[in-house]
């Protein structure tokens, strides 16, 4: 794989740590579930692959702060990362899936262990909505009952776990 950094082999739980860092896996992640937190916002996005690694991509923007404290971020949340990986904290149904963890200006204060609870409280939560989306057919139509589309004529289904369009049937004449 092109975009891992490092692999940290997790001895007990058998999970896999490695690195996000093209952009394209990074876009990819943001149509995942998420999980809104204190300190970071996590999107996690399940790859439908055989590779059952768990792949992390920090974020961590201007709006946070200068250079250094963005640095310091990063280090924090890889340590955050790192070390739930090695407490065997991790939940086993992220195997296979890519996580990015986008960070605001709380995550250089808070305490370390509210860190790590932080993530995998959201790590639980994003991965029941992506299990509770998943489990949903493809939309007929998206728009509430007795509505209609204004412009563009018929309505289009919108396919769920990808969120494009779905052809609709030609007319039959």
């Amino acid at each position: 794989m092109d975009s891992v950094d490092k692999s940290d082999k997790d001895g007990s739980s058998g999970l896999e740590i490695r690195r996000l860092k093209k952009r394209e896996d990074f876009l990819r992640a943001k149509k995942g579930s998420r999980s809104h937190e204190h300190a970071f916002v996590l999107q996690v996005f399940d790859r439908h692959n055989d590779d059952q690694s768990v792949r992390f991509g920090f974020t961590v923007t201007k709006k946070v702060g200068n250079a250094v404290t963005r640095n310091t971020i990063k280090r924090r949340l890889r340590e955050m990362v790192r070390a739930a990986g090695e407490q065997d904290l991790l939940p086993a149904s992220i195997a296979g899936s890519d996580v990015v963890i986008i960070a605001r200006i709380e995550a250089f204060e808070e305490p370390f262990e509210k860190l790590t609870a932080s993530l995998v409280a959201g790590l639980k939560t994003a991965l029941a909505r992506q299990n509770r989306n998943s489990a949903k057919p493809v939309v007929a139509n998206h728009l509430p009952s007795g509505q209609k589309q204004r412009g563009g004529g018929e309505p289009k289904g919108i396919d769920v776990d990808s969120g494009h369009p779905v052809p609709s049937e030609p007319p039959s004449d």
